[in-house]
């Protein structure tokens, strides 16, 4: 059987890199196993600077191991390959006509929407996705929602005996003659070794003979970061605790067989990790195959592995408790000697012979139906092609205040001021991405924007001058919009304080005096109320406000499905996903059927003039039911209308599950990225911002916060029907 590995080199991720060559020695233990590594080191590849190229190269990647292998078994870790959470490694996925088993290393209990859709689209595409522990297994099938018939614990492994010769290592070290506390691993703040270390003056007192060997690296990213300010802080720690001669760093790179033979070795192994979520541990797992006594924190993975008295636990920074633990066990032969026997027992079902069998296993077991499920399994909707989220341009019009509205030929047009409705826009797409701290703190001063527009009679602003004085008049669409945003936040949002303020804006919006009278206005404040009410909050008037609203939708839309106009206005304004949008949103929240079959009506209608030139195509203003033949004249193609039709095809397929509503879909989002009739793409890679429109000849130099919200609200809207589409495979 000829195996390719696919994994990041050890540059870019060592820990993973020395998984692969240990599986791979494994497997070559079985016999009959042709073995190939292929090695992504993402630092040192100048040509992966464009994502043409990238993408080009996972491709080439994919036909290579099509041309070779039988199988392949792909090393996935979030950060290991190109793009977030390593999304350009679906790329080689979608390309590959062999079966693929995937390795997941990396595993959250929150995953990030780009994070669970790589990891989807990797479950799909794999005939088994593996995992090191119980736990990770649980959270792939709760959190990421992968199909638990593919999922398999596949343990780290030990090796089966330490080859390696300790007493000169510890001669070495000269602790040879001493009672060895050792703890291994990078050295983090989240290792916890000082709380060893302020326990050792009372361990001292007791055995003075003690020595703590802290063996390891500091780890890459905070070696990045930092530097060595964390082991700086354990010296400085060490000489203020007077026991500085009583410890040892020893910073040498040891394998996992030299490893095994220095845990076998000691006297005691501490793991006092403060992070409880850790799903796995590389070195507690080589500590239980090499029958250590473990005294460790409750971290996840600890509490999982050390069960059944293959361990002792003690309190996170607690170096009191660990001090008297380490007294008792040192006092008593007969405990030590009994959880020696508890985890070498224990270990030994992990040996990385029988890894490499439990994996030749899986392998042999692929057959020619599992395979063509797998091919089956590719959808409509391939993320990859998305770019990555960048907020450049947001954070360019954000200036401390709020976000203007305009920029023309990369320079911020200031006269435009800040808009209501492109605030709160930007509310829902800061909080659909839920990336880092500046993006958290320009949602907050949006949301405190829009309680600034709110005036003392109770109406509100339509936005503000960029001298801070409001704008003249009101907008009662720009207000809906807002409902619509803060029903979203409301509704997405972790942080119950956001919550709160969310809901009371959008309260103090949707019971002001002056109500919502345009078609619009009413559909967006629908939208609005759904998500409040699909967040959590159960309220029969804002059910009651839906379906008034709707019934006023409804009663402009012929009942008859004959006939040929099929809208709501006899001349066609813009905005053309959002009523049919709407009536799906009713329908979700009040179980109408009226509403659906009306969307549903109105959704083909207008599409036959979207695209009654093969490809998406906005420019339909004005068109009347009088109109024989569509004529296109010299209108725009607004960004805004895109991400009207994506969202409507997104709900209807939600609702019913119809694959056409995925291709419109994604042939409607895909507009913003070039298919269209210009073959121009008015969404800007360099600073992830969107251009208005196209015009008749060419992209509107006018790139807008309103339109750059649009894009990236298709974006992820585009993202959450992949989700679904993955969810019925």
């Amino acid at each position: 059987m000829k195996i390719v590995i696919v994994s990041p080199s050890r540059e870019v991720n060592e820990a993973i890199a020395n998984h692969t060559y240990l599986i791979a020695d494994a497997l070559r233990m079985q016999g009959g196993c042709e073995i190939k590594l292929k090695e992504i080191d993402k630092n040192k590849c100048e040509d992966f600077r464009c994502e043409a190229t990238t993408y080009e190269h996972f491709v080439a990647l994919a036909e290579e191991v099509n041309n070779w292998a039988d199988i392949c078994l792909l090393q996935y870790h979030k950060f290991a390959y190109f793009g977030y959470e390593s999304r350009y490694i679906l790329a080689f996925a979608n390309s590959l006509n062999k079966p693929m088993i995937t390795y997941c290393h990396s595993v959250g209990n929150d995953p990030s929407v780009n994070e669970r859709s790589v990891v989807l689209s990797l479950a799909a595409r794999s005939i088994k996705m593996l995992a090191k522990s119980q736990l990770a297994i649980d959270f792939l099938e709760h959190f990421y929602r992968v199909n638990p018939d593919l999922l398999l614990r596949l343990e780290y492994g030990i090796p089966l005996k330490a080859d390696f010769e300790t007493s000169s290592y510890f001669n070495d070290l000269k602790i040879n003659e001493k009672k060895i506390i050792v703890s291994t691993g990078y050295l983090n703040p989240e290792s916890g070794y000082e709380t060893v270390i302020n326990a050792l003056p009372s361990i001292l007192n007791h055995y003075p003979d003690c020595i703590y060997l802290i063996q390891g690296i500091t780890d890459p990213s905070e070696k990045q970061l930092r530097g060595e300010e964390y082991r700086k802080s354990l010296l400085m720690l060490a000489k203020s605790r007077g026991v500085l001669d009583k410890i040892v760093f020893d910073e040498r790179k040891l394998n996992d067989y030299e490893a095994f033979g220095v845990l076998k070795k000691a006297d005691l192994f501490v793991a006092p990790n403060i992070k409880e979520q850790n799903l796995f541990d590389d070195s507690l797992t080589l500590a239980v195959g090499a029958g250590s006594v473990i005294l460790s924190t409750p971290t996840w993975y600890a509490k999982a592995l050390l069960e059944d008295d293959r361990g002792q636990f003690f309190a996170f920074k607690s170096s009191s408790e660990l001090s008297q633990l380490v007294i008792n066990t040192l006092r008593s032969s007969n405990e030590r000697k009994s959880y020696r026997e508890n985890t070498t027992l224990y270990g030994s079902q992990f040996t990385w012979d029988k890894i490499g069998h439990r994996f030749l296993k899986i392998c042999h077991s692929v057959d020619n139906e599992m395979l063509e499920a797998v091919k089956t399994k590719k959808g409509l909707i391939l993320p990859e092609l998305l770019p990555e989220w960048k907020p450049d341009h947001l954070l360019k019009m954000y200036d401390g205040n709020a976000l203007l509205s305009n920029c023309v030929s990369g320079v911020v047009d200031y006269g435009k001021g800040y808009s209501l409705r492109e605030n709160a826009m930007a509310i829902q797409v800061l909080t659909l991405a839920a990336e880092g701290k500046k993006e958290e703190e320009i949602l907050k001063r949006c949301l405190s924007f829009i309680q600034y527009m709110e005036n003392e009679d109770g109406t509100w602003s339509k936005g503000l001058n960029y001298d801070k004085s409001k704008k003249q008049g009101v907008c009662k669409f720009g207000e809906a919009r807002t409902i619509w945003a803060l029903g979203s936040l409301f509704k997405r949002s972790k942080t119950n304080d956001i919550r709160d303020i969310a809901y009371s804006l959008f309260n103090k919006l949707i019971t002001q005096k002056n109500g919502f009278t345009d078609i619009h206005a009413k559909a967006a404040v629908i939208i609005g109320i759904s998500h409040v009410l699909e967040g959590g909050f159960p309220d029969s008037e804002l059910i009651e406000t839906v379906k008034r609203f709707a019934n006023n939708i409804l009663k402009l839309i012929p009942e008859e499905v004959g006939v040929k106009w099929q809208w709501y206005e006899d001349k066609l304004e813009g905005k053309y996903g959002l009523i049919p949008l709407a009536l799906t949103y009713a329908h979700n929240v009040t179980g109408d059927n009226r509403y659906l079959s009306a969307a549903r009506r109105t959704c083909r209608f207008i599409e036959k003039l979207l695209f009654a030139d093969g490809v998406f195509n906005p420019a339909i203003q004005g068109y009347t039911k009088e109109q024989v033949k569509l004529i296109r004249g010299d209108n725009e193609q607004l960004a805004d209308e895109a991400f009207m039709m994506v969202a409507c095809y997104s709900k209807l397929y939600q609702i019913t599950r119809e694959p056409l509503y995925l291709n419109q879909l994604s042939k409607t989002h895909l507009w913003y990225l070039g298919e269209n009739n210009l073959k121009k793409s008015i969404y800007d890679q360099s600073e992830g911002g969107c251009y208005k429109a196209l015009e008749l000849r060419g992209v509107n130099p006018v790139k807008g916060t309103d339109s750059t919200c649009s894009y990236w609200l298709s974006h992820f809207t585009f993202m959450d029907a992949y989700f679904k589409e993955l969810e019925d495979k």
